[in-house]
């Protein structure tokens, strides 16, 4: 990947590979910037709500990571109301897994909103739209703007993700059999 292109990743897929590329543990860099190590994994995962803007700022800083090219988080529209949204959960039933060129992909089935916000599968609260750049969820795995996977994977360590994908949809397939009776 070229550096021009490097902007484009989502900011969470950009720091993971600038601490891989130093060398440097999820625990040497939590302890470097004053966190714990669950918070960088829940980071790296695509949870950015994990660590305070401050907290990001120091790590991009010291993995040399530009955060210029992100969105304003206040910037981005709201969660709420009517229409379809997506549980953001990878281990819901709800969101199937697909290993794609190294990386673990869910396909998340949307879901009405209007009854209520949370998943009908496992009671996550629904998004409605991408938590990077705020375009209105559609169709897909990723979001159609920005191309940030909708469902950020669950820490795997070093699993064989084609192998976890495809034990993962067999039992996504048993459990709603069970629960379609």
């Amino acid at each position: 990947m070229n550096a021009a292109e490097q902007p484009l990743l989502p900011l969470c897929r950009r720091l993971r590979d600038a601490r891989r590329a130093k060398g440097m543990t999820q625990s040497e860099l939590a302890g470097q910037v004053g966190c714990q190590q669950s918070a960088i994994s829940m980071l790296e995962a695509g949870r950015m709500e994990a660590l305070a803007r401050p907290t990001v700022e120091k790590m991009a800083a010291l993995l040399g990571v530009d955060l210029d090219t992100e969105p304003a988080r206040d910037a981005l529209p709201s969660a709420t109301g009517s229409g379809r949204g997506f549980c953001p959960n990878g281990d819901c039933p709800s969101n199937v897994p697909f290993a794609i060129g190294g990386e673990l992909i869910f396909w998340p089935r949307r879901q009405p909103v209007e009854g209520g916000r949370h998943c009908a599968f496992c009671g996550e609260v629904l998004e409605r739209v991408c938590r990077q750049c705020g375009a209105p969820a559609t169709e897909g795995a990723c979001c159609a703007t920005c191309g940030t996977p909708r469902v950020p994977p669950p820490p795997l360590g070093d699993s064989d993700l084609d192998h976890w994908a495809e034990t993962r949809r067999r039992c996504i397939a048993d459990w709603r059999a069970l629960h379609a009776q």
